[in-house]
């Protein structure tokens, strides 16, 4: 169950507390994690799709009615005083309403078979040594929306609401501490700390930011210790494209992976200068 709602970003701090444990204990739980949000995002890219059922589907139903009826099944009788059809429609109805909704399945089987269904959410990415940073990118943007809403998740996550001691926090969780805390000079002003699920091995926490000036939106650092990436080069800023237009940035340092997100660009290149983020970029 613990693995299923980190999939859905939907455990408390101590669920999370559940989940880093199981983690450091069974290697296949990243896998495992990894599935089920592949799972999830699957599903979500086919019940958004457009794609209806095609507009001869009506009449091929109707002209299949009209070939049984010329082969001397029961006729639709002509409605009552009251409204009502005569019985003769009704014992045959069922059994045609069910033929109809099978061949309505099976239309709309087909037209799903057909929809391209990316192994991953963000297209471009999905293969190759890259799946990685578009997995733990998907994860980043929707943890940094949820967390944004400073509700009753936002509560139970972020246990370090105090910028002098989110240093100490930091480093008890991951061992090392972060290029930085504070991005006032950013224009941002620190609104929590909370341990976190980033995607891979490796502890992570997050710290989410508000902006000073109002109007501007929030900004997310996920920072996960670095137990040797091989799909982030040393020296390379990667920029990791979002459909909407947004990006995720990541880049290792110190023995840290970096994550930074903020759909204000700007915040992110003032957030990426303070925190020693390499000048090399790289566009995925």
């Amino acid at each position: 169950m613990v693995i299923r709602a980190g999939a859905d970003g939907e455990l408390c701090a101590a669920d999370l507390d559940a989940l880093h444990d199981l983690r450091e204990a069974d290697p296949t739980t990243d896998e495992r994690l990894a599935c089920e949000r592949t799972l999830r995002a699957r599903l979500a890219r086919v019940m958004w799709r457009p794609d209806r059922a095609p507009h001869t589907l009506r009449s091929e139903i109707r002209a299949m009615f009209e070939r049984e009826r010329g082969a001397g099944l029961p006729a639709v009788a002509p409605a009552g005083p009251l409204g009502r059809r005569d019985r003769t429609f009704w014992i045959g109805g069922p059994t045609w309403l069910a033929v109809a909704a099978a061949l309505a399945l099976l239309t709309a089987v087909s037209v799903v078979s057909r929809w391209p269904i990316a192994p991953a959410p963000w297209p471009g990415i999905q293969t190759g040594i890259n799946a990685h940073l578009a997995s733990a990118a998907h994860f980043i943007v929707a943890e940094h929306d949820r967390c944004s809403e400073f509700d009753t998740y936002y509560e139970h996550k972020f246990t370090v609401r105090d910028a002098a001691s989110a240093g100490d926090a930091a480093v008890a969780l991951l061992g090392t501490p972060p290029a930085a805390v504070r991005l006032n000079d950013a224009g941002y002003r620190f609104a929590g700390l909370g341990r976190c699920a980033v995607p891979g091995p490796g502890v992570s926490l997050h710290m989410l930011y508000t902006a000073i000036d109002p109007g501007r939106p929030t900004l997310s650092l996920f920072v996960q210790q670095d137990t040797g990436r091989d799909d982030i080069e040393p020296g390379v800023r990667y920029r990791v494209n979002h459909p909407d237009g947004s990006a995720v940035y990541a880049w290792r340092d110190g023995g840290l992976v970096y994550y930074l997100f903020s759909p204000d660009a700007r915040a992110e290149a003032d957030a990426t200068r303070l925190l020693g983020a390499p000048a090399l970029e790289r566009s995925l």
